[in-house]
């Protein structure tokens, strides 16, 4: 379980006493639902009162003082556990033994919000299976442990988890308080409540201070308790590194009764000692030293050496990666103490967090503070190297190196000492386009640095300024050297993808692509590869490989190449529909589409949505058209609207039933295209709507213009039998056998042309006829209909039409031998109407006979 902690900003440190500053931590509040306990969590708190470590099996006894709620977590470490217990407290200087103490490595207690307390357990050997249960007595929960190997036994010793004073309260960040533990023996008496406190008295800035932690010795050896003999000698030990030595003096010293303000001086420089000793040391060693530094400032909240205090806490949580309780520290003293001589080291420590943290523009201002505000400290070096660093971070090349190489001529030697540096600002030489430059400091710090982590990387970059020189060969050469001495790294797989990019041939592109992808599945790297991978693919013409390339990568892939990626796959569609368009294979092209529908949707293009449209026009299914180009329509600016979209997108509307909305594209296209390619196809599509509405008048109008703007004679005669049905409608039988004359005139005309437009309008004068009472006519038009008729689908109908016509113009035989020859084919419709005029045609001779 983590403590993740931090302080609030200056404005609320303003508002608390200090008491209550110190401890303003943000604690995250653990969530613990009831596991291995059967009746509901009680009001209760519980103590742990003892714990064991037995073996053989190995496990753990934990007795309280009551059966309480608990959860067991297994952490990332295979040989780490945390086992949390709700609504409890420890009892005071707890232990843990037992004959199994020495498979565990480490205990490590921790107190959470809400009366929970977190125990992690590391163990020498590995952790299997882990199960608990509660004892009979429903006191002991025993946690037992599957132990992967035996391990050694290793000495170990007793943890005592210090305590604080119950009167001193702890702020959470859900605003709620509670009381802490007792303090131990060792610790003077809780101070009683203070009515008024005095103003802290601030350390003054001295010339001959470092602005770190390290000048605590310097401020307490001034101090007259400094020269006590015992504190005298325990700070001379600190100088010389001995803080165990230190800490046992000052041991002895606290308990030989000393002035309170020599045991206030004395706690501090305990403190300090512990948190020196614990530099490097494991978190339980740094908890430690955080535990006396908090009883420290637990009872001098308004001590002179505070701020040192508050620091060293602040770097003890910075060590153990809780950055935002380290934070929180860090604030209290910048905005508490103005004056505090180590602030150019809490600065720097600010800056850092927010460094990391990705929180760059924080980071300078902190930084620049530090250096501008405190020359000469101690931290200047470092502070200038890290402002540098988060200015190239910000891409400001030019303000990193302004500060870089300022540091470089202070400071030359740290050439030597700091890779980061000429890192740094080798890379801002190539970021500025300053090749030699940028291979001459990265080449020192390749040559100074042999054993540098990132060399994969700096060798890489080395390349990349022959490569952008267009100095191809060296930079091949130098990327074939990153491949051969460092195999799986990040640079092998750059300097990879590199000499790919620099190659011509096809199929070396394509293999290294696909040993990426195939070899770092995981790596970013490996989409990118894809995504150059789909290029090559579309280059060749192999669109639809392309397509599906894409389609893997957005599937694995996050946002960071979506763009490009999408980009391309939209450039495939395109191109491999209008390959397919130049040759009318608008099959593969509505196959494909309904196929990639979602991929379409997703690139939302409206030159793909407008070709998808046309394929599926030129197929005939004029619903899924008008979709596809409805959609194209919204998309498309203005001026990059293909000219026939509106004309394509109408005729499919009214097609596809949406007559309103087919009209208003029709006529919206003549508006803006009047000569355009199909403006009298627009025209006569714009008539049928306007003859299916009964608006002969408006439909006469639009006919009439189609046949003025027809091109050749077969549309001049399409648009006269139009005419002719606005004729039926308004009852000019007359002028409609008129126009269908002159459409089969026009038919005629027409050399080699098909036979069925003469056909039905042969037919449709003969239904004219036929209405007219003009049966003659009618027998010899539906004659001449069947001599152009070249199909026997529908051949019947027409034949039943001829055979009336013979019955009304009186001629009976005729007819009953038409109408046999219809009842013969055993058309299902005309074939039994036929043979119902045949037996009305008998009876009536009947009825004559008779």
């Amino acid at each position: 379980m983590e403590l993740n902690a931090s302080a609030s900003g200056n404005n609320t440190v303003n508002k608390l006493n200090l008491t209550k500053i110190i401890f303003l931590w943000l604690v995250v509040c653990l969530a613990l639902p009831p596991v291995g306990v059967d009746e509901a969590r009680g009001s209760a708190v519980r103590t742990v009162e003892d714990i064991q470590v037995y073996d053989k099996p190995a496990r753990i006894a934990i007795r309280l003082s009551g059966k309480t709620d608990y959860k067991i977590i297994r952490l990332e470490e295979a040989n780490s556990m945390s086992i949390a217990l709700r609504d409890v407290v420890l009892a005071g200087n707890i232990q843990t033994a037992g004959p199994g103490r020495f498979w565990v490595s480490e205990f490590r207690f921790v107190n959470l919000p809400d009366g929970v307390v977190s125990l992690k357990v590391i163990s020498v050997p590995g952790m299997g299976t882990v199960d608990a249960e509660w004892g009979s007595d429903a006191k002991t929960l025993t946690i037992r442990v599957a132990l992967v190997q035996d391990g050694p036994p290793r000495k170990t010793r007793d943890v005592h988890l210090k305590r604080k004073p119950a009167s001193l309260m702890t702020v959470s960040a859900a605003g709620k308080t509670t009381n802490a533990p007792q303090p131990s023996a060792e610790l003077p008496p809780a101070p009683k409540p203070e009515i008024s406190l005095p103003a802290v008295q601030a350390i003054p800035v001295k010339n001959k201070l470092t602005g770190s932690i390290d000048d605590f010795l310097d401020v307490f050896s001034s101090d007259g308790c400094g020269k006590e003999e015992p504190l005298q000698k325990a700070t001379d030990y600190c100088r010389k590194g001995l803080y165990e030595e230190a800490h046992t003096i000052i041991d002895a010293f606290l308990q030989s009764g000393p002035s309170e303000k020599c045991r206030e001086a004395a706690f501090f420089l305990k403190g300090l000692t512990a948190y020196k000793h614990s530099e490097g040391a494991d978190e339980f060693q740094l908890l430690e030293a955080a535990n006396e530094l908090q009883d420290a400032i637990s009872y001098y909240a308004q001590s002179k050496y505070t701020p040192f205090a508050l620091t060293m806490l602040g770097k003890i949580y910075v060590a153990m990666n809780n950055d935002a309780e380290a934070l929180g520290y860090f604030k209290i003293v910048l905005g508490t103490f103005k004056k505090y001589p180590g602030t150019p080291e809490v600065l720097f420590e600010v800056g850092r967090l927010y460094a990391k943290s990705k929180k760059t523009s924080q980071a300078i201002s902190y930084y620049e503070q530090a250096v501008n505000q405190y020359p000469g400290n101690v931290f200047e070096k470092e502070t200038k190297l890290e402002l540098g660093k988060a200015y190239f971070e910000l891409n400001r090349f030019s303000k990193a190196l302004e500060h870089l190489e300022a540091l470089v001529d202070a400071y030359p030697r740290m050439m030597y000492t700091s890779p980061d540096l000429l890192i740094t600002i080798g890379n801002c030489y190539y970021q500025t386009a300053k090749y030699p430059k940028a291979r001459d400091v990265l080449a020192k710090a390749y040559n100074i640095y042999p054993n540098m982590s990132d060399n994969h990387i700096t060798l890489t970059r080395i390349g990349d300024t022959y490569a952008d020189e267009k100095r191809i060969d060296k930079a091949k050469k130098i990327y074939e050297q990153v491949r051969d001495r460092y195999p799986g790294t990040d640079g092998f797989i750059i300097s990879s993808l590199r000499l790919a990019n620099l190659t011509d041939k096809p199929d070396e592109k394509e293999k290294i692509y696909r040993m990426i992808m195939e070899d770092f599945p995981n790596h970013p790297m490996a989409d990118l590869s894809r995504l150059r991978l789909a290029e090559i693919q579309q280059k060749e013409g192999k669109y639809k490989e392309s397509i599906a390339t894409i389609n893997e990568l957005i599937q694995v892939s996050g946002r960071a190449l979506r763009r490009e990626a999408e980009y391309l796959q939209e450039q495939s569609f395109e191109k491999y529909f209008q390959q397919r368009m130049a040759v009318n294979d608008y099959p593969h092209i509505l196959q494909t589409a309904e196929k990639e529908r979602k991929a379409i949707k997703r690139i939302e293009s409206p030159n793909l949505f407008y070709l998808s449209g046309k394929a599926f026009y030129l197929g005939n299914l004029y619903p899924q058209a008008a979709d596809n180009l409805g959609k194209a329509y919204k998309l498309f600016q203005d001026s990059k609207r293909p000219k026939d979209l509106l004309f394509l997108l109408g005729k499919s509307l009214l097609e596809a039933g949406a007559l309103e909305d087919g009209l208003v594209k029709l006529n919206q296209y003549l508006l803006e295209d009047p000569k355009g390619e199909y403006v009298a196809e627009a025209h006569m599509r714009i008539g049928r709507g306007w003859l299916e509405k009964k608006d002969y008048q408006k439909a006469e109008g639009a006919f009439q213009n189609a046949l003025l703007l027809a091109k050749n004679d077969s549309e001049k005669a399409d648009v006269l039998m139009l005419l002719s049905r606005v004729s039926a409608g308004t009852g000019k039988y007359e002028e409609k056998t008129e126009r269908i004359m002159k459409a089969i005139k026009l038919y005629a005309s027409i050399a080699g042309s098909d036979p069925a437009p003469m056909s039905s309008a042969y037919r449709e004068l003969g239904e004219t006829f036929l209405a007219m009472g003009s049966y003659g006519q009618a027998v010899d038009a539906f004659t001449t209909a069947i001599q152009y008729f070249r199909r026997e689908e529908g051949l019947a109908g027409l034949r039943y039409l001829l055979a009336e016509a013979y019955l009304k113009s009186k001629a009976s035989d005729r007819a009953a031998q038409v109408y046999r020859e219809v009842a013969a084919t055993g058309d299902p419709i005309w074939g039994k109407l036929a043979e119902e005029r045949l037996r009305s045609i008998a009876f009536e001779n009947r009825l004559e006979r008779t």
